[in-house]
């Protein structure tokens, strides 16, 4: 995993720990990770709206005055180590509040194999507010190391203050080499890899590349990178990322609230099964831009919100090797209505803080609330019937036809039973209410304006705005999204599949403005392919295949060209 700005290379100990004093431990106690696994649960049952805990937090003061060893070596440089344990933990991670290396001084972590290396971090990790973080250490114990070329000082602000001790959510890839072997974060078996073909298309394709993992430390969400019309007028490429309210329950409104939160991109496996995983790539930090208060209505504990969200800016853009887009958005507070064109929603996430997981439902209900009945029709409701959301969804973004973001997953109630407890009745804060968040605006006067709402970031100057296109992390493509859409209308205007349903025979019909190349596939529910073949060269005709091999049931008829796919619903009667 690559996080932000690590120089690479490895700790001296690691080629020279011969020539090193012997390695200091801190050894802490084991947490009651049953206790907290009982709160989680009643949390829950609760529909409790908080960020899902993955961790014990430890608070500590380690520092290199108070802890670990230092080794001085005969050419003036300087090692200082410390091996920090914590019993039953899945994998560590740390709270700097104080950091700032001076330069010279290169500063790695390593789990206890020596497979996973972090870092070097340098005095280009240093931030404005004094404060650093990054990814988990696999496993339960994690060996911190500061190397300091000759000459350099060792007066420098270097503490931790908290430690987190993972007890799920954690996916140990550098103890295997057995993919398949690596079990799932998530708890319910019900869920469906976001690589699956319900996610394919190059519509559903960006959604899916906009979706990232958030690390705040002891607990996990989702969030969306999210496009702004700014970024074509102006030449600048924002890196916007949308998630939910309640993510952050300590409400803040300043930059440093989310200096040490960690965004992962590419956490997914690259194929339907399971078999192949992609490489993340992660950043630290980000700034405040906007969000609605938490909570909106009650006491503090109470979690009773009316819109949910939280639009931050990250510090740096993601990195090239993460294929990363700004995903484009729709703000139509009618799409319910109109359901002969709005056929499909997906949403992409990351439940329990595993890979990325879709899920797809075919409407949405716009008249819902989320854990409070004062302000109406805040939320879409989801009725997932492929996959489903539970904790560590919460922030993640549901998508339209046109695999635009339309609002972020707030909860929703668990199911009893095989899939608990994944979320099938999902509940989405609207981008449309977000958009001017009136209610924010009345209540909350301190905050009123652009901290409140999102339209001033995502349409800045263009209030009536009601969608926006998706576009690469440095907006590259930006002349080429028109085409892309207009390319997905053509599909889905130009050819039609009937009848509707169907008992024996499908057909096709074509009637594209100029001459392409057409793949179609049925797909069924579970995302399993029937039936696929390639047309050359069509531009108008009529098509047909025989459907008496496929049961009963809803299938998917795909119809993809030049990287777009548009897909159609279709029942099969026998």
């Amino acid at each position: 995993m690559h996080a932000q700005i690590s120089a690479g290379g490895f700790p001296w100990s690691m080629v020279e720990n011969s020539r090193l004093v012997p390695l200091s431990a801190y050894n802490l106690p084991e947490p009651d990770y049953e206790q907290l696994k009982r709160e989680d649960e009643l949390d829950a049952v609760l529909n409790v709206a908080k960020p899902y805990r993955i961790a014990a937090t430890i608070n500590t003061e380690i520092n290199t005055k108070s802890h670990g060893n230092w080794s001085y070596l005969a050419d003036g440089r300087k090692v200082w180590r410390l091996a920090i344990s914590v019993p039953g933990a899945k994998a560590l991670s740390f709270n700097y509040n104080r950091f700032e290396l001076p330069e010279g001084v290169s500063f790695f972590l390593r789990n206890q194999s020596g497979k996973q290396v972090l870092g070097a971090y340098t005095s280009a990790n240093n931030s404005e507010f004094g404060v650093f973080a990054h990814e988990q250490v696999m496993g339960d114990q994690a060996i911190l190391e500061l190397n300091f070329e000759a000459g350099v000082t060792e007066r420098f602000e270097f503490n931790i203050d908290k430690i987190w001790a993972a007890y799920r959510g954690v996916q140990n890839i550098y103890e295997t080499d057995d993919v398949a072997l690596r079990p799932t974060n998530a708890e319910s078996p019900c869920h469906i890899n976001a690589s699956c073909p319900e996610g394919d298309g190059a519509l559903f394709a960006k959604a899916k590349a906009a979706t990232v993992q958030i690390n705040m430390g002891g607990s996990v969400c989702s969030g969306t990178m999210i496009n702004s019309t700014a970024n074509a007028e102006s030449g600048v490429c924002k890196p916007y990322l949308l998630t939910a309210s309640h993510c952050d329950g300590a409400n803040s409104y300043e930059d440093a609230g989310f200096a040490n939160w960690v965004f992962t991109f590419n956490y997914q496996w690259l194929n339907c099964d399971g078999s192949n995983a992609d490489e993340p790539r992660s950043r630290t930090g980000a700034r405040f831009r906007a969000r609605s208060h938490n909570p909106s209505l009650g006491n503090p504990g109470e979690n009773r919100l009316v819109s949910d969200f939280l639009l931050l800016e990250l510090n740096a853009p993601p990195q090239a090797a993460a294929n990363a887009y700004l995903v484009g958005w729709n703000r139509d507070q009618y799409i319910d209505s109109d359901p002969e064109y709005y056929t499909k929603f997906v949403g992409f996430h990351h439940p329990g803080g595993d890979r990325k997981k879709l899920g797809v439902s075919f409407s949405i209900d716009g008249t819902e609330t989320f854990n409070q009945s004062a302000v109406s029709n805040t939320h879409w409701k989801a009725n997932f019937t492929v996959g489903g959301t539970e904790g560590g969804s919460s922030g993640s973004g549901l998508f339209d036809i046109d695999g635009l973001l339309i609002g972020d997953l707030s909860g929703g109630p668990k199911l009893p039973g095989d899939c608990y407890p994944l979320g099938k009745s999902s509940l989405y804060s609207k981008l449309s209410y977000m958009w001017d968040n009136e209610f924010d605006q009345q209540n909350f006067p301190q905050y009123a304006g652009p901290a409140s709402r999102v339209k001033d970031w995502l349409a800045p100057g263009e209030p009536d705005r009601v969608k926006m296109e998706s576009v690469k992390y440095d907006c590259s493509d930006y002349d080429q999204v028109v085409s892309v859409k207009e390319l997905a209308t053509i599909l889905n205007t130009s050819f039609t599949v009937y009848p509707n349903p169907a008992s024996d025979v499908l057909h096709f019909k074509a009637n594209f403005p100029e001459q392409r190349d057409v793949s179609i596939a049925i797909y069924d529910i579970t995302g399993s392919k029937k039936q696929s073949f390639d047309l050359k060269n069509v531009r108008t005709g009529n098509y047909k295949t025989s459907v008496e091999n496929l049961a009963s049931g809803m299938y998917f008829v795909t119809i993809s060209s030049n990287g777009v796919s548009v897909s159609k619903k279709i029942v099969v009667q026998k």
